[in-house]
């Protein structure tokens, strides 16, 4: 026979329903360690907001440099020359490879200004 602190079906053990209940003595421990509950939630909000925003400005930042070098193959295509884009040393690099008058020209940039 089961006691009745199991499920009867999977025999799991069940939790306490004292989790259900207030407990003043777990409140006086968190009151002594967040003394100002409020003031600390403000905190947190703050910093959560900037850390927001500052990831939000990152990836405002990163799509706005890709769309540049997009904007940067697609003026070079129409120019007639082609480029590959490489990783190195953990940064990207713009290999040009300008074919002039039958001979090929490879520059390495890390930026190309038009």
């Amino acid at each position: 026979m089961s006691s009745n602190k199991e499920c009867p079906t999977c025999r799991k053990k069940l939790v306490s329903k004292r989790s259900l209940r207030p407990d003043p003595n777990f409140d006086a421990l968190i009151s002594k360690i967040y003394p100002s509950r409020d003031e600390y939630e403000a905190h947190q909000e703050r910093v959560l907001a900037r850390i927001s925003k500052h990831n939000n400005q990152q990836a405002l930042s990163h799509s706005i440099e890709e769309g540049l070098k997009i904007q940067a193959m697609n003026r070079f295509e129409i120019l007639g020359v082609r480029f590959n884009l490489r990783e190195s040393a953990g940064k990207e690099a713009l290999n040009l490879v300008v074919v002039k008058h039958g001979v090929i020209h490879i520059f390495n940039h890390m930026w190309i200004h038009i």
